[in-house]
């Protein structure tokens, strides 16, 4: 955030309900609250974040008139897919004639998840990696990060570390099965980490492709890598067109290179910016 204000760009980073469901810390593994049963309810679930951030883009397109990128790391990949439903991007809403809307997408070290499947279907240690814990509740319940000295906050000083880990708290599964795919109406970007051990550089690489087809071929742009396609659409497409970048990145660049990574995202915005405007507004997802 503070990256995308020094560069003079308006950004919003609601928070979503699932990353709120518990005052417990990760560093306190003995919480009684990380075996609690689900309430009524159930935990919030990732289509309840998706529902969040859809409306806080709603807000901006359809009473503001925003021209949006949608910026997600992690999990929150899925999240910014089932949250850019057609109504809210900008081919869509210019083709009847309504200001506004999500012209790009915009993704770093994070899981570009097939429509029908979770974010947990996809991570191929199922049912989860190493680095997530569950209690009681199993899958049903809440998890944290595990291992945090193995995958999480490598490319920070210690003390920062310290400082972030406080921050971490328990989390539902996210098991909600992918309902829309923005990634053939609209430009993407993806900013493959190549030092993040949560989601490999092959891993991401493979995400990537599984958007993309054969037919598709690139040409070098500087630092990014092209990917050109029709991107008119799902039924029929040879893929979805992407820019991407390989940077040496943890996973939470956000954190470690934030600077840079902020200034990733402006140039791509700029680049595919439909009013070609140097200020972009931005709207940027948790995760």
């Amino acid at each position: 955030m503070d990256g995308l204000l020094n560069l003079g760009v308006e950004a919003h980073c609601p928070s979503l309900p699932s990353c709120n469901v518990t005052p417990a810390n990760v560093a306190d593994q003995d919480d009684p609250a990380f075996s609690e049963p689900p309430p009524p309810g159930g935990w919030p679930s990732a289509a309840g974040d998706a529902e969040h951030l859809k409306n806080v883009v709603r807000e901006l397109v359809d009473g503001q008139g925003k021209h949006l990128i949608i910026a997600a790391h992690s999990y929150g990949g899925w999240v910014a897919s089932e949250a850019a439903v057609p109504e809210l991007l900008y081919p869509w809403r210019q083709q009847r004639g309504k200001s506004g809307g999500i012209f790009a997408m915009f993704l770093s070290s994070a899981y570009l998840v097939p429509l029908g499947l979770s974010v947990n279907d996809l991570v191929p240690e199922h049912p989860l990696p190493p680095f997530v814990k569950l209690f009681k509740y199993g899958t049903a319940g809440l998890n944290i990060p595990d291992r945090i000295n193995e995958y999480f906050f490598q490319n920070i000083k210690p003390t920062e570390r310290e400082y972030w880990v406080s921050k971490l708290r328990g989390a539902p599964t996210p098991l909600s099965k992918l309902t829309n795919e923005p990634w053939y109406s609209v430009p993407n970007c993806y900013v493959v980490g190549t030092d993040d051990p949560v989601i490999p550089p092959e891993a991401q690489r493979k995400l990537i492709e599984g958007k993309t087809t054969p037919r598709a071929h690139t040409e070098d742009h500087g630092q990014a890598n092209m990917v050109h396609t029709d991107a008119e659409g799902r039924a029929g497409s040879s893929g979805a067109k992407f820019i991407v970048y390989e940077e040496p990145f943890d996973h939470e660049a956000f954190l470690s290179s934030a600077q840079r990574l902020a200034e990733i995202l402006v140039e791509f915005g700029t680049h595919v910016n439909p009013n070609r405007k140097a200020l972009l507004d931005m709207q940027v997802g948790d995760g």
